[in-house]
């Protein structure tokens, strides 16, 4: 969880739900002038194999949610108000932009992820490999 966001992953899918915004509560009200409503909260999920990251809604206003599985499953996650990082089992790590959730790139450690975290300002991040070392690394 970060101050904007929360994350949840499973084996092969990702959810992010943006439960604030930095956009002033005052300017988020409704503008009769303009007709200009924001939407409280946004949420998306997407699997972790896919490239495209949609907001796709069934008619009735619920999130459809992708049903295939993966040779490669999510093994840890780390977030920040700007990053968000997930380990996969092969030991590839995936580097997402927040708020816009845009796979910015890819890194192949030589192990598989445990716990990962991120500093305060997301310039580096800290993994604890399943072997119990501890690495840090440039993001």
């Amino acid at each position: 969880m970060t101050p904007y966001h929360v994350v949840v992953v499973s084996e092969s899918l990702v959810y992010v739900w943006q439960y604030r915004t930095l956009v002033s509560k005052l300017t988020s009200v409704d503008t009769s002038a303009a007709n200009i409503r924001r939407k409280e909260g946004r949420e998306r999920v997407f699997h972790i194999d896919s490239r495209a990251i949609t907001e796709d809604m069934t008619p009735d206003g619920k999130l459809s949610i992708p049903t295939a599985s993966t040779s490669d499953p999510i093994c840890s996650v780390a977030a920040s108000d700007k990053l968000l990082l997930v380990g996969r089992e092969s030991g590839m790590v995936h580097q997402y932009s927040l708020p816009h959730l845009l796979l910015e790139g890819q890194y192949l450690l030589r192990c598989r992820p445990q716990v990962m975290a991120l500093n305060c300002d997301s310039t580096r991040f800290s993994i604890i490999d399943i072997n119990g070392i501890l690495s840090f690394f440039l993001s």
